[in-house]
């Protein structure tokens, strides 16, 4: 019922301020209303990242296990002091054999593995892959499980990656008493650190079809650095990678990604892609920039075998013995150690989820939730909707408030993940023209905003500081013009 003299707000009469009358409602504030706390804008604020920041870091009770596994990290622990005993592997040298015989020892050892010595030559010098086969159930489709034992003078390479070979070697151990449910490759890699030399060999072996008693891979994890006493556990994918496979190639899928994620919480790992820190703008820069480090994940990207690598460094949290002297046993946590048996066992016993495509690129990773598929699409779909309306309802020419809706759709169209990643801030930077409340407190708002989103090319300009290798991509170039464009149509008050 209409109460006489009062006045119902008229919906306006163009295309986007009807847009913006739908999702705002009728603005009519009050000449001089600047309470910051009654503005619905604001809480709308509030809403999108307190939503966002519950579902990220939201995570099931974590279950470590108590089953025959306990104890493997303490296994672990010993065949990689024995490995940095020996002193640098350097190929051609005597660690390096001795570690060579070590490994083929050990597996030999364990009843039911196949195991194959693999020597193959680059220019003068010659390099040794190492593959240990557990064929059954026959027929099956299994997973790889690889890690590099060769180092670079001066290091023992306790870190890097003595206790990544000692992981697979104590799984092994396990595996020859307790039967995997599913076929599994263990790969002990050479001249990794000359260029990702041994995986590629095999990688190409593979795709060729000349590896004997080999099954089908559903995917590979390719383990470096794990068992940091201070480290995280954070999983990467590059596209641009360094090195001979320095051509793009597919990330790992969001499927593999999903699973090892999810697996990798039960056993207590408390994963992050990327980083622990800098997980956003690193997600932007994997898909867009060149990135001077590769893993021997990149090989069998390559060639169509869903791979991640995993370590306990990052780009925040970076090992300080790399590739030094300093990379000694000593800096090794037998708990984290025991934590990443327990996962990688996790991966081979809980089922994969039937992947919708191994090419699939479109995801964005909040914590360890990987939102892909048709979630993504809905939260495009739904975001968007709301930046639209922000967008188009505030003050300028047409032309503008158009731009504002065809720049990012554009982006969208071959980058969705980058852009849902981005709308985030853009449609809270949009939401501050509406804020009633004065100008200064909209221009500090701004600030932070502004460089969340520029985190991903700002962390790139800042890495290259660090890291000469790093270079830009014609795509991360054409991507980052888009962002500009779209920051610079954005209706950002003050």
């Amino acid at each position: 019922m209409q109460t006489r003299g009062a006045r119902l707000p008229i919906p306006p009469a163009s295309a986007s301020d009807r847009i913006g009358y739908l999702v705002l409602g009728p603005r009519c504030p009050e000449p001089g209303n600047r309470h910051l706390v009654s503005d619905p804008v604001l809480v709308l604020m509030f809403g999108i990242i307190l939503s966002l920041s519950a579902w990220s870091v939201s995570m099931p009770g974590v279950s470590v296990g108590s089953g025959p596994e306990i104890g493997l990290g303490a296994v672990a622990r010993r065949h990689a002091a024995q490995l940095a005993a020996f002193g640098p592997r350097v190929p051609g040298s005597t660690a390096h054999e001795r570690a060579q015989n070590y490994i083929v020892e050990t597996l030999r050892a364990q009843s039911g593995w196949w195991v194959r010595v693999e020597p193959f030559t680059v220019g003068a010098q010659r390099y040794v892959n190492v593959v240990a086969v557990w064929p059954e159930p026959v027929g099956a489709s299994g997973w790889l499980f690889s890690a590099h034992y060769d180092t670079v003078p001066p290091s023992p390479g306790a870190l890097d990656n003595a206790t990544s070979v000692g992981l697979l070697l104590a799984l092994a151990e396990h595996w020859s008493r307790h039967r995997p449910p599913r076929p599994v490759v263990l790969g002990f890699w050479d001249g990794e650190e000359a260029g990702l030399l041994g995986s590629t060999v095999y990688a190409r072996r593979y795709a060729a079809g000349e590896t004997e008693r080999l099954p089908r891979l559903i995917g590979h994890v390719s383990l470096e650095m794990v068992g940091w006493s201070r480290g995280t556990a954070c999983f990467h994918t590059f596209r641009y990678p360094w090195g001979p496979t320095s051509a793009p190639h597919p990330l790992a899928p969001a499927w593999l990604l999903r699973h090892v994620l999810q697996t990798a919480r039960a056993a207590g790992l408390m994963p992050r892609f990327g980083d622990p820190i800098l997980s956003y703008p690193y997600q932007w820069a994997v898909r867009n920039v060149g990135i001077p480090f590769a893993s021997d994940d990149a090989p069998f990207s390559r060639v169509g075998v869903p791979s991640v690598f995993v370590a306990d460094a990052s780009f925040a949290r970076f090992y300080p013995a790399y590739h030094t002297a300093a990379d000694r046993i000593e800096a090794v946590s037998v708990e984290r150690l025991d934590r990443y048996a327990r996962w990688l066992l996790r991966v081979v016993e809980t089922p994969p989820p039937e992947p919708v495509s191994d090419r699939d690129q479109a995801y964005w990773v909040f914590g360890s939730r990987v939102l892909s598929g048709t979630a993504l699409r809905w939260a495009l779909a739904v975001l968007g909707a709301l930046y639209a309306g922000l967008a188009v309802a505030a003050p300028g020419p047409p032309v503008v408030r158009w731009g504002r809706l065809l720049v990012p759709l554009g982006l969208a169209l071959g980058k969705p993940s980058e852009t849902l990643a981005l709308l985030i801030p853009a449609t809270l930077l949009a939401s501050l023209g509406h804020l009633r409340t004065d100008p200064t407190v909209a221009r500090l708002l701004s600030i932070p905003l502004s460089l969340v989103y520029w985190s991903g090319p700002l962390l790139t300009f800042l890495a290259m500081l660090r890291f000469p290798g790093l270079r830009w991509t014609a795509e991360g170039l054409l991507v980052t013009s888009l962002m500009l464009i779209w920051f610079l149509l954005l209706p950002i008050r003050g």
